[in-house]
């Protein structure tokens, strides 16, 4: 009577790989850039645990209403959390993204390497993605105009050179979020190069 010890290898080779590239990612690729140490413990828990949900899930069999039921769970503790920034969501994508990949993996050797080749990729993309500034930014900014005519609303090339005019900025365009006519106001979204 032995034990066979392959799923158990099997299953602390995919661990190992996920804290790798979790730890890779959160510490080495997004933590310098945007200096937020509590981010770090929670992306990496975040991972791990559901890889250990997604493991469990794939081994045992469970309802798919089940399995909805405990990825809703997570998903109404995201919201009830304050506003998360669009980059710190996507870094919380990416963590689930691994960590459900690198869970629901078979024992074959085959499907190993590829977890094995997603991690790779996952790690320099997000590299690129996080170093990569454009040359020229484009800034969008709320600006609120006191006109006499409210009629320049039709007339985009002529709010154009009056808004150029007035910010001394070279606004290449806009556009109207909102007329305010007893005030005589236009709220406008103003787009400019720095």
């Amino acid at each position: 009577m032995g034990i066979d010890f392959l799923p158990y290898t099997d299953f602390f080779l995919r661990f190992f790989l996920t804290m790798l590239t979790l730890i890779i990612l959160v510490r080495f690729i997004y933590y310098p850039r945007n200096g937020q140490p509590e981010m770090i413990f929670t992306l990496i828990i975040m991972g791990m645990v559901i890889f250990l949900v997604g493991t469990l899930l794939d081994k045992v069999n469970l309802g798919v209403g089940f399995a909805i039921g405990l990825f809703a769970i997570f998903g109404i503790i995201r919201f009830r959390t304050p506003p998360v920034e669009p980059k710190d969501l996507s870094y919380l994508f990416l963590v689930v993204g691994i960590a459900i990949i690198n869970s629901l993996v078979d024992d074959e050797t085959y499907d190993i390497f590829v977890a094995l080749t997603v991690n790779i990729i996952v790690l320099p993309i997000t590299y690129f993605a996080e170093i990569y500034t454009p040359k020229k930014h484009i800034t969008r900014e709320v600006m609120t105009y006191i006109t006499e005519d409210l009629e320049i609303v039709n007339n985009k090339a002529r709010l154009l050179e009056e808004i150029r005019k007035t910010t001394n900025i070279n606004v290449f365009k806009v556009d109207v979020k909102k007329i305010n006519a007893s005030k005589r106001e236009l709220t406008l979204w103003v787009y400019h190069k720095n």
